[in-house]
């Protein structure tokens, strides 16, 4: 699992600093509301691309991972692909009815965008199932270079605003697709138009259509506020929020790393007599890294938020530490995913986010009117939690996981930092308080993290 880890984090650390680049260019060349409809433009995105897939990329993942008959491969790949390729059909043919009765600014865009993105993403997913880890962590960093390369001329030279950050991922997307069929022809060797595919489909759609339903909750819950946001407070105010969001996109893309090489761990591993330590093990792991992460980079993004970040944007700053910490919080509530993927029991998730939509709705609507964005935050903070308490209670009965008492330290340092975080110190103030939390969560490490630093470094 750690070396998979390695092979992910240099596609993703790659891809996502050439995304944390891009937040200041965005800052000083794009005004405010400009930038917060691009945003509303991307959330609609994460939104449709599960749809318009019937989330074949998970589909994809985990029907190949753990096959090794080659007739079989065949069938998911062509059927994720016939699927896809009606999905883009029926998409576009949606867009030109749209199309004849109202004028929506980038529109277009953002369909071509969505099948760009949901396209680039099914091809990757398929590249980590047959085994091509190193090639998924290259084609990550191709395509994020390629997209902070267009997107800064378009942006910063031809002036095209947020129109040249559309062509810009759309381009680089496309590049990265051709780059990855020419590599490995995946759709060359496994496409084969009139393989049968019947006694296949029934099998994927049980197992992705819940997975449709879990993203589109998991969109409510974290990027559906941005339309509460629009409405309720002002399309400013949510380009501050998305500026402040890119941040917190780091602690994202790390934890995708993580879950990406469990997900592949949990499979393999989750017949095996030691399930429940190891999965206890990796889950108090991801709760300290995760802590680490937030902690380290909240801090350390408000000591240089006046150098990295436009003065239209500054009032972004406050709420670097909740977007961060939500998405810590997500990064636990998808780490229970991969033990309903393990049973293939994905619509037993159904009622749980049910329960967790609810409540960020709700949160959405009233808190926002008592409280303004910061109602948001909260409701972002408090569904995610929800969420993993309610995933942890269910998923005893496949999985018996125990937090130790060290991982509750961790989590109280980091409600501490919460807290301090908003309180008025000093740069010099900062710097100690950083030092303090490090040297804190050093001795909060957990033993199996200390002894693998140990057996690498050859200490011991």
């Amino acid at each position: 699992m750690l070396r998979t880890i390695g092979i992910y984090t240099i596609g993703s650390v790659g891809s996502r600093f050439m995304t944390f680049l891009l937040a200041p260019i965005y800052s000083f060349f794009i005004a405010p509301a400009e930038f917060g409809y691009y945003d509303l433009c991307f959330t609609f995105s994460m939104l449709i691309i599960p749809i318009i897939t019937l989330e074949l990329r998970s589909t994809a993942f985990r029907f190949l991972i753990d096959e090794s008959n080659e007739e079989k491969r065949r069938q998911v790949v062509t059927f994720t692909a016939t699927t896809a390729i009606r999905s883009t059909a029926i998409c576009l043919l949606l867009g030109m009815l749209i199309a004849c009765f109202t004028d929506i600014r980038c529109m277009w865009f953002t369909i071509i965008f969505s099948l760009s993105f949901a396209y680039n993403d099914i091809l990757a997913q398929m590249l980590r199932a047959l085994g091509h880890n190193k090639l998924y962590a290259i084609q990550g960093i191709l395509c994020s270079t390629l997209i902070f390369l267009l997107c800064s001329v378009l942006v910063v030279f031809c002036d095209l605003g947020i129109d040249g950050i559309f062509i810009g991922n759309i381009a680089a997307r496309l590049c990265t697709l051709i780059f990855i069929e020419y590599k490995v022809k995946i759709f060359n060797n496994y496409f084969v138009p009139h393989t049968n595919t019947i006694a296949l489909r029934k099998e994927i759609f049980k197992f992705c259509l819940p997975l449709i339903v879990v993203d589109t909750i998991f969109w409510i819950m974290g990027s559906g506020n941005r339309f509460f946001i629009n409405e309720m407070l002002s399309i400013e105010i949510n380009g501050y929020y998305a500026v402040a969001q890119k941040f917190a996109a780091i602690v994202e893309a790390i934890a995708l790393i993580i879950v990406l090489a469990w997900q592949e761990s949990a499979i393999k591993q989750y017949d095996t007599p030691d399930r429940n330590a190891f999965f206890s093990k990796m889950l108090n792991a991801l709760i300290w890294s995760m802590s680490v992460l937030t902690i380290g980079i909240s801090f350390g993004v408000r000591l240089f938020y006046p150098y990295i970040i436009g003065n239209e944007y500054m009032a972004s700053s406050l709420y670097v530490f909740p977007l961060v910490m939500s998405s810590m919080l997500l990064a636990i509530a998808q780490f229970y995913d991969a033990i309903y993927i393990c049973k293939k029991a994905t619509l037993r998730q159904i009622p749980i986010m049910a329960v967790a939509t609810a409540i960020s709705l709700l949160g959405n609507y009233f808190l926002t009117l008592q409280w303004g964005i910061y109602g948001i935050l909260f409701t972002l903070n408090f569904a995610y939690l929800s969420l993993i308490v309610i995933r942890a209670i269910d998923s005893r009965r496949f999985v018996q996981m125990r937090v130790s008492g060290i991982t509750i330290a961790t989590i109280a340092l980091l409600i501490i930092s919460l807290v301090a975080f908003y309180m008025p110190l000093s740069i010099a103030l900062q710097i100690a308080y950083l030092a303090v939390a490090a040297v804190l969560l050093l001795c909060f490490c957990p033993a199996d993290i200390r002894r693998i630093v140990a057996t690498k470094l050859h200490l011991r």
